[in-house]
């Protein structure tokens, strides 16, 4: 329950209680029943007496104390009891009646004999010698020094896909179970104290406050985390709440607790349920949208199981005496190895417990089952000859008929199990016979639905991919993708070949960026040859030119 939804004691006093002050306007009417009376007796110890078809406080006690065998004088007025079985109290000491949670209270409240509003069938209430004492500066009368304790139910759900972290739930609870929701049954005087015993009882852990909120209101038994799950604001929200949400069972109908647990009362209010879920605010009011997960209970009408993680298996004789106990785990069947047979009555035979395969979640009781020895019997064991299922006596030569529930051997990764009958032939029974079940080994057949696959490997120019299929069932197959290829641009020259040296050309992938390149064969031209002639033919004209030079300056000397 979060701060936010808890109320001011008055208006909640004032809704819880307007049923009840309805009525009495017409207290004629309205009578309770189950109603447990205390009375103190001369040891100073208590009788207790439930009572029923009464509608006043003073109804209550006097009924009781005719169930007691006592006698109660009254003051004058009547308004108050003198004396019990002629016992009066010492000075200062008075017979005063208090009732046991009364609607916005915790722990016993003085309540006037005349009294009839307030009154609710299951409640209780102690007639006792007590002083007066004043408290906040108002009369009062210490309150009898015990605790009326009484069976509550819880019913429990993971609501709107919670899963809870302790290792210990989730494997004492499957997920099918959380989901659909579980009772658990505990003892206390509170709902808030049954709720602890019934979670710590099963070996889980609650933790409970008793203080007071920052508004001042008197908290008693809130929840502050169960099963490992507390108040938790959604991450980036500041009204999105994630908490246990608590209600009562009330005149047929689940009613959203605006108290804690330790304002309710066991004995009235016996049903409780405790969901967690999510909780927004609701766009068109104040309230909360609350979303409890599906279809609630209705414990008026569908019969309450209560499950245990620890359950007890009981082997009882008919007379209810045990011959074995185990202690198993929720979910487990009984170790049938280790529950002795036991021995027969004269002229009986033991034909079995029942049918002990079940999965057993809850306190469970197997009765022996016996029949007549002069009879053929039959017995229907399991696969492992450790339990029986069925069992029958027939007349000779006539057939026996399996009546039990169909056997059932679990499955395994590779079979699953078909049942076909039984060890032998039950037509014609001659004698007392011993059948286990015959079991036909069914390969699972799947047929893969592999989808579209994803690329878990892109492929490249050169290398291949891979694309991943995964099938619902969880088995995973690949396929190659081809390489994709280069995708080559033009040639282009990157060296120029000569006469006699090869020349390059070079070419680019347009998607890796990889290149190739190739040779370009020499141009097989004579350029070379020809320079050189050239330079001959030049130094030749040189040297000619020269000479003649030469000769003119020779001819020029002889003439001078």
């Amino acid at each position: 329950m979060r701060y936010g939804k808890f109320v001011l004691f008055a208006v909640a006093l004032a809704a819880i209680l307007a049923p009840t002050l309805s009525m009495s306007d017409d207290s004629s009417a309205a009578t309770y029943s189950d109603i447990r009376v205390y009375i103190e007796n001369a040891s100073g110890e208590y009788d207790m007496s439930v009572v029923g078809g009464v509608s006043t406080v003073k109804e209550a006690i006097e009924a009781a104390a005719a169930d007691q065998g006592k006698t109660i004088a009254l003051v004058s007025n009547g308004s108050a009891v003198r004396s019990v079985d002629g016992l009066e109290p010492e000075s200062d000491k008075y017979w005063r009646v208090h009732q046991w949670l009364p609607l916005g209270t915790s722990g016993w409240k003085h309540t006037a004999l005349d009294k009839s509003d307030g009154m609710v069938s299951g409640t209780s209430y102690c007639l006792h010698i007590c002083e007066r004492v004043i408290i906040d500066g108002s009369q009062d009368y210490v309150a009898p020094d015990f605790k009326p304790e009484s069976e509550g139910y819880i019913f429990f759900r993971f609501a709107n896909g919670f899963i809870p972290t302790i290792p210990e739930v989730l494997e004492a609870f499957t997920s099918e179970v959380r989901k659909e929701g579980f009772w658990l049954k505990g003892t206390g005087s509170t709902m808030a104290e049954v709720l602890d015993d019934a979670i710590k009882s099963n070996g889980f852990d609650v933790e409970l406050n008793y203080t007071q909120d920052k508004n001042g209101n008197n908290i008693q038994g809130w929840i502050k985390t169960m099963f490992g799950l507390g108040d938790e604001l959604e991450e980036g929200s500041d009204d999105i709440w994630h908490y246990w949400s608590q209600w009562t069972w009330v005149e047929g109908d689940w009613s959203y607790n605006e108290w804690t647990l330790g304002f309710y009362d066991p004995a009235v209010y016996k049903y409780v349920m405790c969901i967690y879920l999510i909780s927004t605010p609701d766009p068109y009011s104040t309230d909360y949208i609350i979303d409890v997960g599906g279809d609630l209970p209705n414990p008026d009408k569908e019969e309450v199981i209560c499950i245990s993680n620890h359950p007890v298996v009981t082997f009882a004789l008919p007379d209810g005496t045990a011959v074995a106990t185990q202690v198993l785990k929720y979910g487990e069947t009984p170790n049938m190895v280790l529950v002795p047979e036991p021995e027969a009555p004269k002229g009986k035979t033991f034909s079995g417990w029942g049918d002990t395969t079940v999965p057993i979640v809850r306190d469970t009781t197997f009765t022996a089952n016996f029949i007549d020895a002069a009879s053929y019997m039959v017995r229907y064991w399991d696969e492992s000859k450790t339990a029986v299922l069925y069992a029958e006596t027939v007349a000779s030569g006539s057939s026996s008929t399996y009546k039990g529930t169909t056997p059932y051997k679990a499955p395994t990764s590779e079979f699953r199990y078909e049942f076909e009958g039984w060890s032998a032939d039950l037509t014609h029974v001659t004698s007392d016979m011993d059948v286990t079940p015959v079991f036909k080994a069914v390969p699972l057949a799947h047929e893969h639905s592999w989808g579209e696959g994803v690329v878990t490997k892109a492929a490249t120019c050169v290398s291949e991919g891979v694309k991943t299929y995964t099938c619902s069932c969880g088995e995973v197959k690949t396929e190659p993708i081809p390489a994709l290829g280069h995708s080559w641009s033009e040639w282009k020259v990157t060296k120029q070949p000569t006469s006699k040296d090869k020349g390059t050309e070079t070419r680019t992938c347009s998607v890796c960026g990889e290149t190739e390149s190739r040779d370009i064969p020499p141009t097989g031209e004579d350029s070379g040859s020809g320079s050189d002639n050239t330079m001959l033919y030049v130094g030749a004209a040189i040297a000619a030119i020269v000479a003649i030079a030469i000769i003119a300056v020779i001819v020029m000397k002889r003439k001078g």
